[in-house]
């Protein structure tokens, strides 16, 4: 890591611009984050309205401008564009966020020689691949697995262009692939440091919804009412 781990450790918040280049065209958004999982992005709606979508890694909850009320949902209905936003986050937090991290086999991403690393999410036992090259130890990529209405499916993500600021590398271009898709995030105007940590604070009404949502899940669990669900493992195919 450019600059060096000591340094990243200064680096509590990041925000940033992202045009993405998808099949149905460009779109922006500003995203946030704050280690070790918080992430906000910005999103525009159909309406000409902006929505801000939360994120602490294992929930998400919504700030809409009609004042509606936020309702709380599983982290997995924002799927693999968690990761893809906290990507500056992922890699510096592998022993602090993940569990059981293991480097499994000598192979490539990306066309580089690497090294993958399977690891455990400790926020919602979600299995991840990282991606790191064999000469330099530099992050290339991660490969996770999330459900979909459709079934489990995988996403690939790739770094292909750094940018250094301050001293430290940043990631500027990042590739994921989904299925036949591939879409490109550039990651532009980044600052370091600048959003407040406030910003990423639960609301009240937040942190109750999701107080009742996990006793009903423990009340179901020790009344053997569990739904039977897998761990949601990673497909180890590429």
């Amino acid at each position: 890591i450019a600059g060096g781990a000591e340094s990243f450790k200064e680096v509590k918040t990041v925000k940033y611009d992202i045009p993405m280049a998808t099949p149905q065209g460009e779109q922006k958004m500003v995203a946030y984050t704050m280690r070790p999982s918080n992430i906000a992005f910005d999103q525009p709606t159909p309406t000409g309205n902006t929505v801000r979508v939360f994120s602490n890694g294992k929930y998400v909850w919504v700030e809409s401008p009609q004042d509606t009320g936020m309702q709380v949902m599983p982290a997995s209905q924002i799927g693999p564009i968690q990761p893809v936003l906290n990507v500056q986050n992922m890699f510096l937090e592998l022993t602090e966020r993940y569990k059981d991290h293991t480097t499994v086999e000598e192979t490539d991403h990306g066309g580089k020689p690497a090294y993958r690393v399977e690891a455990i999410d400790k926020l919602d036992d979600q299995k991840s691949s990282f991606f790191f090259a064999k000469e330099s130890g530099e992050f290339l990529g991660q490969r996770i697995a999330f459900e979909t209405p459709m079934g489990p499916m995988n996403a690939a993500t790739t770094v292909t262009e750094w940018e250094e600021i301050d001293g430290r590398k940043f990631v500027r271009k990042l590739e994921m692939a989904l299925g036949p898709q591939v879409v490109t995030f550039m990651f532009g105007n980044i600052e370091v440091n600048g959003p407040e940590a406030s910003m990423f604070e639960m609301p009240e009404n937040i942190k109750e919804q999701i107080k009742a949502i996990e006793e009903q899940e423990q009340a179901a669990e020790e009344a053997g009412g569990g739904d039977g669900e897998g761990d949601g493992g990673e497909d180890d195919g590429q």
